[in-house]
């Protein structure tokens, strides 16, 4: 029986590592193909790509849209401290990922000396670690993400090895960016329906501060999780019309912390900069030093908003025919994932139809009270003619009973001229009427007068909400 020589047996070897490493592929690309989600893409690339790539653990960060910094998106394997110590770092880090971001090549060591060679910084850190490969997760040309891999061993990555390794990288580029789209294409279709959704309940009232303490409703959990409603009220001061969360609890809380904390005409951010300014607010992500300026050393307030959770926020301007109404609040804590320049459009339309609301709603009491006025100036002028009348029926019927039953026959001027009695008893014949006469004119014009203003605040108001149509 002949002997298989040494030659023969390496070829079959490589085909068999070849055909696994075709199978483990082919699993991930199982997995990727059925995620839905950014997440469940993670979660795929960290279980089924681990497994594939042979690799005892591994993270996946996301660079920045400034390219300025790295932000770990999710880790497998690692201890938990990596998570909480590299969480977020600057591309210009001397750290393995950041030198792959500026380069956009792979990075392939094979041992601890040489990843401490080659980055002096990691020097006495993680000294379980061994060989390590960084990939860049590229598209288009441009590098979006990172992924990184280690070995439990020291290891030499052959050509194929590192073939294999940089395609699993493609294939969760391309799932990421697929999930991403696919995500961004259902949250617009959200928020077009919620959009729909309020303007129908808008324009159902004209009774806005119920209106709108019921869109607050509608924005929890949806678009927050707290929204806020505040209005400019007679005296130029800002009261809360409305405060919206999930738990009742919470909402009377934050009555009470509003009481306690009042917007201020002088604060920076917030309701009263932007009802001041009429300039609309928007953090992605709450800087900490923006909310240690408006806590200042209040340790209770710092306490409060620490256990809030909020981590980003929206203000907008309620504004009509040049004048600011209002601010609507969007609040993310702890659910509600950070804002996007997505959700700042959202905001800023919703809180353009809002202010149209109250504005309308506004004219239409105008209107209303006008039209009052009119009513009543027509009340006012229909008695004075009435009673006019009704005197100068009685003064004629007094006249002739007087004339009958005296016993004598009336003198000559009274029977040839009754017109100079009614002018000695009261003045010349035609000055009183003309009194009356006179008053009613002018009374009927003052209604007429104020019906006219009121069609024309209602035309005003229709016109308006046609044009916002």
């Amino acid at each position: 029986m002949k002997l298989q020589s040494e030659r023969d047996v390496l070829p079959a070897e490589s085909l068999e590592d070849a055909a696994d490493r075709a199978y483990r592929l082919q699993r991930v690309s199982e997995r990727l193909a059925e995620a839905l989600t950014p997440q469940q893409v993670l979660d795929a690339v960290l279980t089924e790509g681990l497994r594939a790539a042979e690799a005892r653990a591994g993270a996946i960060g996301a660079i920045s849209e400034d390219g300025e910094t790295i932000e770990l998106l999710a880790q497998r394997g690692y201890r938990e401290h990596v998570l909480d110590d590299y969480a977020r770092f600057p591309v210009s880090a001397d750290l393995p990922m950041s030198h792959v971001a500026k380069t956009g090549k792979p990075l392939f060591i094979t041992s601890q000396q040489e990843r401490n060679a080659l980055f002096p910084s990691l020097s006495g850190r993680g000294d379980d670690g061994h060989a390590l490969a960084v990939l860049p997760l590229t598209l288009e040309g441009r590098v979006v993400g990172l992924l990184g891999l280690s070995f439990g061993e020291d290891m030499e990555f052959s050509e194929s090895r590192r073939r294999m390794k940089i395609t699993l990288a493609r294939q969760a580029a391309l799932a990421l960016e697929r999930t991403r789209l696919y995500e961004a294409e259902r949250a617009a279709r959200e928020r077009f329906a919620f959009i729909a959704e309020a303007s129908e309940l808008l324009s159902s009232s004209m009774e806005y501060e119920e209106t709108l303490a019921r869109l607050a409703q509608l924005a929890v959990p949806r678009l927050a999780d707290w929204c806020a409603i505040d209005m400019v009220g007679e005296e130029g001061e800002i009261e809360r019309l409305v405060v919206a969360h999930e738990d009742p609890e919470k909402v009377r809380w934050a009555r009470e912390l509003q009481r306690r904390y009042p917007p201020e005409a002088g604060d920076p951010h917030g309701v009263a900069h932007v009802i001041g300014t009429g300039e609309p607010e928007f953090f992605p992500k709450i800087p900490p030093e923006l909310l240690a300026e408006s806590i200042g050393d209040n340790e209770e307030l710092r306490r409060i908003v620490t256990g809030l959770g909020i981590h980003s926020s929206l203000c907008v301007p309620l504004s009509a025919r040049g004048r600011v109404l209002g601010a609507l609040t969007l609040i993310a804590a702890e659910a509600h994932a950070p804002y996007t320049e997505a959700d700042f459009a959202l905001a800023l339309e919703l809180a353009r139809r809002a202010g149209i609301l109250v504005d309308n709603a506004r004219l239409f009491q105008e209107a209303e009270r006008g039209a009052n006025a009119a009513r009543a100036l027509d009340y006012v002028a229909d008695g004075v003619v009435r009673r006019s009348r009704s005197r100068s029926r009685t003064g004629s019927s007094g006249f002739r009973l007087r004339a009958s039953t005296s016993g004598r026959a009336p003198s000559t001027r009274s029977a040839t001229s009754p017109t100079s009695t009614r002018s000695r008893r009261h003045g010349p014949s035609s000055s009183r009427p003309l009194r009356t006469s006179c008053g009613r004119h002018s009374l009927r014009s003052t209604a007429r007068s104020a019906r006219s203003g009121a069609k024309t605040s209602s035309s005003a108001m229709t016109s308006r909400r046609r044009s916002s149509r």
